[in-house]
């Protein structure tokens, strides 16, 4: 979402209470869709540089391979890019934080999001700081 708003010239800004991207896989998969979404952000052929094209995918059960699917050329003829791509979250997150610094913006890590209010003027947000400190915007 941020992308899209950076693109459209629209201001955000993105809270992050951790104080780092993750360093685990939580995702895996990116879909045709996403990397079509990708391309037109122009960031298609880095996103698949650093990821895997699957061909098949394993099912295990106990511990033993219990079955394959055959993912190779999965949507061949309805998309550019007719795979599933194993790219690890953490890989993924950067690329889409690279992004959004091209635009002047950052995550800011360390900071919670206590509670927020809508009223007709807009929205107010208390965060609060690492240092403790709480702030409205």
């Amino acid at each position: 979402m941020a992308c899209q708003l950076a693109l459209r010239n629209i201001p955000f800004r993105i809270i992050d209470k951790k104080d780092h991207c993750t360093n685990y896989s939580g995702a895996l998969i990116i879909h045709a869709r996403s990397i079509e979404i990708f391309s037109q952000m122009g960031i298609a052929q880095s996103a698949i540089q650093k990821g895997i094209i699957a061909n098949e995918i394993y099912i295990f059960f106990n511990g033993k391979k219990a079955f394959r699917i055959p993912v190779k050329n999965i949507g061949q003829g309805l998309t550019r890019f007719p795979y599933l791509l194993m790219l690890e979250q953490s890989k993924t997150e950067q690329l889409l934080i690279d992004f959004i610094s091209n635009f002047g913006y950052s995550v800011e890590r360390n900071t919670e999001l206590l509670r927020f209010t809508e009223d007709t003027e807009g929205v107010n947000s208390i965060l609060k700081h690492a240092s403790g400190k709480v702030v409205s915007i």
